[in-house]
Formats: structure tokens, sequence, C-alpha cells
């Protein structure tokens, strides 16, 4: 809110008043949460679970180690008790409600950069860190021109896989090679 009220004709004053309008909704978001806590998550249903770890995503704290890189979500202190790490062993199951958070604008602790001597970091969002998580869990890759290009082609994935079965859809991406057709081998075999 500072920066846009000190530099209002700035090339970043739209980005800064868009986040600034995330982390407003956030705020008010961790507190609803804080005062009406869930229940302890052992007692929790599987989709209660996925629900509860999706809305942690926003404590994702990922690391870079190369320049130029990309911030690797499951590069964490955390290990296997990450959020994104607890998702993947949920599995299939975690695939519709990772699908609806894919245009999430949420932000999470995770900072990626091209390099770190130029204006190029980028927080990851909710939805890029459920994009991430959805494609080590399938072994798929879900391209787009954004959010909701990507969740349109994830729906029309899944509900493939719902039809004709992961097993078919898995043998068809490995014959045909590609990308992400080593991950899909994996997952096949």
């Amino acid at each position: 809110d500072a920066f846009v009220r000190h530099f209002p004709k700035d090339a970043h004053t739209g980005l800064a008043r868009e986040t600034a309008g995330t982390l407003r909704q956030m705020v008010a978001e961790d507190r609803e949460h804080s005062q009406h806590p869930p229940k302890p998550f052992v007692q929790m249903t599987k989709k209660e679970k996925i629900a509860e770890l999706i809305f942690q995503l926003r404590e994702q704290n990922g690391k870079q180690f190369m320049q130029p890189g990309w911030c690797d979500i499951f590069m964490v202190d955390r290990g296997e008790k990450s959020p994104a790490s607890q998702l993947v062993t949920m599995g299939f199951d975690a695939v519709p409600a990772l699908i609806a958070s894919l245009n999430d604008n949420r932000l999470t602790r995770s900072v990626g950069f091209w390099r770190n001597f130029t204006f190029s970091h980028q927080v990851l969002s909710v939805g890029v860190a459920s994009k991430t998580i959805l494609e080590r869990i399938t072994g798929h890759r879900f391209e787009g021109k954004g959010g909701e290009d990507i969740k349109q082609k994830a729906h029309a994935w899944w509900a493939d896989v719902q039809r004709r079965g992961e097993k078919q859809i898995l043998q068809e991406a490995v014959s045909t090679g590609g990308d992400g057709a080593g991950e899909q081998a994996e997952r096949l075999a």
C-alpha cells in the first residue's frame, strides 16, 4: 500500500496493488482460521485433510539453488511433513481439490527468480504450487496460458482418466514419448 501511495506511476504499481489486495484477503483468512481452527488433523476425513493441506500451502517455503532456475517447492526444511509432500502422499484422492485450486492466486512463501541481480523475483501462488504437486502425483505436465487454461486442461485430463483409467492414459503417453514420458513410465511400472 505504501509503495502504491508513494509511486503511483511506477511500472510495478499494478503488481503492488494486486499483491496488497491478495495479502489483505490472506490476513483475513488467517485470522478466521485461527479463531475457528479445524479439528485435529488425525480426526479429519481424507477430504478435510486435503482441504487443510491446500490451505497450508501458503506456508510452503521452497528453495532455489541455481541461476537461472526456478524455485522447487519440494526442497524444504520440513521435508515429508510439508503440505506439498503430504498432498503428494494423498495421491489421486487429492487430484480434484488440486485441480480446483489451480487458479488460486494466494501467495506461498516460495520465491522463484531468473537472476538475483534483476527484478525477476516472483512469489509462487498456491495455484502454481498446486500445479507442481498435481504434476508430481500424476507424472503428467499441464501447460497452458494461465491458471484457468491449465485448469480446463487438467479437468479434461482427469475426466479422461475417470473414463478410460490411468493405466490406459499412461500407456498412450509413454508410447508417444515427449515431456514427462519418463515420469509417466515410472508411474506405469
